[in-house]
């Protein structure tokens, strides 16, 4: 049963809870912003709600980045309608599947990252066990034909990977 949230957080709140979370990768975002914490599953819910496209695949990176907040999920897919629950779920298993193809990267720049729990990959006919890549490749066919949007989605999933491995690349350079 979905339970819709009252009111749907703004992209300027949702771009301010991502600069609170110390994730800087949205062009617009602003540390400044001085706006009530979101909770994670609100955040979630809000980002795949938002209709600036541009948010969606910042799901990626902040899955990426928090691996934590994929104990949020479920809460915010109660929050969302069927549609945007597979949209959730498919930006969730890219982003499990680019953890994989990232490891090394992401374990330099977050030495204390967990993996993220295979939540839906069975769901969109992946089995687990495949190539990270082909599965990624899989999984933005499946994307494209769910949403009837004819975008790139693997590179959308790539670009939102980058964008986080960029940050935290320059971020480490600046710290030495």
């Amino acid at each position: 049963m979905i339970q819709q949230a009252e009111q749907v957080a703004s992209e300027r709140e949702l771009l301010a809870e991502l600069a609170v979370r110390n994730l800087h990768i949205v062009v617009g975002s602003q540390s400044n912003v001085a706006i009530g914490r979101l909770p994670t599953d609100v955040l979630l819910a809000g980002l795949v709600q938002n209709e600036a496209a541009r948010l969606h695949p910042v799901l990626i990176a902040l899955f990426l980045y928090q691996p934590e907040t994929a104990t949020a999920v479920p809460a915010a897919l109660r929050q969302l309608t069927e549609v945007q629950q597979i949209s959730l779920k498919l930006f969730y298993t890219a982003a499990v599947l680019l953890q994989q193809i990232h490891g090394d990267q992401l374990r330099q720049h977050l030495p204390n990252q967990r993996p993220l729990p295979d939540l839906f990959a069975a769901s969109f006919g992946l089995d687990g066990t495949g190539v990270p890549q082909v599965q990624l490749q899989q999984l933005s066919a499946h994307h494209r034909e769910s949403s009837g949007v004819k975008a790139n989605w693997l590179d959308s999933y790539h670009y939102a990977a980058d964008r986080l491995l960029t940050r935290l690349a320059k971020e480490a350079a600046w710290a030495a």
